[in-house]
């Protein structure tokens, strides 16, 4: 779960910019990274004051993956360097690297698992259920809570990241062009967010607890299946075909893909041959149901996309699947999606050929 250090205090997107480009022009304290900001740096405020606000917006770069900081001697990271090719607050690396942010995966996450998305009032609650701490192991107060949640909404409204309407807050033009899902960075975070305590989040983390071992399996299993290419084929078909109609996809180590329409859904993608169909599917099968269970989504449709159609041999699995297993087969045609009858009806969101 997340701390209160992983909440932003500065909601000035530019001034972290500015704070990335002062480094790379020498600046390693805090108080060298405030003057590098042009809205401190002919400001007559007092030096102390100046340290503290060269400090909010350096731990923020360091959140972002692109400061590193020791012995308050900061330098760039490999991302912060690549930052300075295109430093706006709309590059596509700087609009990744606020995805990877712990608290704006959940709080996408939260704003996904209603329609019509949520209040000001419900995502301040939300995180207030979340019980987040400080160092000292306090909780941290609602009013610290209230604006750091206006601070997130100023983040995402300057990304052109979420939308209001009628007091609704919904995400919008949520991934740059490289991006294919929100890959949630630890696999305990729930993947459709709940208006509760922190029973879900509990289930989720003691459950993996207890099948660490074949978590582990899983996670080797996925980074060999993720860098085949027909593999990252599949996941970009389905993904852009949620993101066409303002879904959001969603991955983790385990999940492949997950999004919540009406109900939700969880997808396996696999690559398939004549020679490991079977047994490909059969995992499939298995890895499905596993991430149902460990991930507490007992509602959730499961989507078992392949490659290919099935071999005149293997034709009968689609009626197991479907019939008995209660899993939706899909497969790939030459860039279009393909499945039964049963199956367009239910998922005829993903537009099939």
């Amino acid at each position: 779960m997340i701390s209160s250090y992983e909440l932003p205090q500065g909601d000035n997107l530019n001034n972290i910019v500015e704070a990335i480009i002062g480094i790379h022009h020498g600046a390693r304290t805090d108080l060298e990274i405030a003057n590098s900001i042009s809205h401190f740096k002919t400001s007559s405020t007092r030096d102390e004051s100046k340290k503290r606000q060269g400090r909010y917006y350096r731990l923020i770069a360091q959140l972002l993956g692109l400061v590193v900081n020791e012995n308050n001697t900061s330098s760039l990271t490999l991302s912060g360097k690549q930052l300075l090719q295109n430093p706006t607050i709309q590059s596509p690396l700087f609009r990744s690297s606020v995805l990877r942010m712990g608290v704006f995966q959940l709080l996408i996450q939260y704003l996904t698992s209603d329609n019509r998305g949520k209040t000001k009032a419900s995502i301040i609650q939300y995180f207030c259920n979340l019980k987040i701490r400080k160092n000292d192991g306090n909780l941290i107060a609602k009013t610290t809570i209230e604006r750091r949640v206006i601070t997130l909404l100023s983040w995402l409204r300057k990304l052109n990241m979420i939308a209001e309407t009628g007091g609704y807050f919904k995400p919008i033009n949520v991934f740059p062009s490289d991006e294919s899902s929100l890959v949630l960075t630890d696999p305990s975070f729930p993947i459709f967010p709940k208006e509760r305590s922190l029973t879900e989040y509990n289930i989720v983390e003691e459950r993996l607890n207890k099948a660490k071992a074949e978590v582990r399996y899983f996670v080797d299993q996925s980074k060999k299946e993720r860098a085949d290419k027909a593999h990252i084929k599949l996941v970009n078909l389905v993904a852009n075909k949620l993101k066409a109609i303002n879904l959001i996809p969603t991955s983790n180590v385990l999940i492949d893909l997950a999004t919540k329409n009406e109900e939700e859904y969880i997808f396996e993608m696999k690559s398939v041959t004549k020679s490991n169909e079977k047994s490909q599917i059969r995992k499939g099968i298995s890895q499905l149901y596993e991430y149902r269970y460990l991930h507490n989504l007992p509602n959730a449709n499961l989507v078992l996309v392949i490659e290919k159609p099935l071999t005149e041999k293997m034709n009968w699995m689609l009626d197991y699947l479907e019939t008995d297993r209660k899993i939706h087969l899909i497969w790939d045609g030459d860039g279009n999606l393909y499945g039964t009858e049963h199956t367009r009806k239910k998922l005829e969101f993903l537009n099939f050929a």
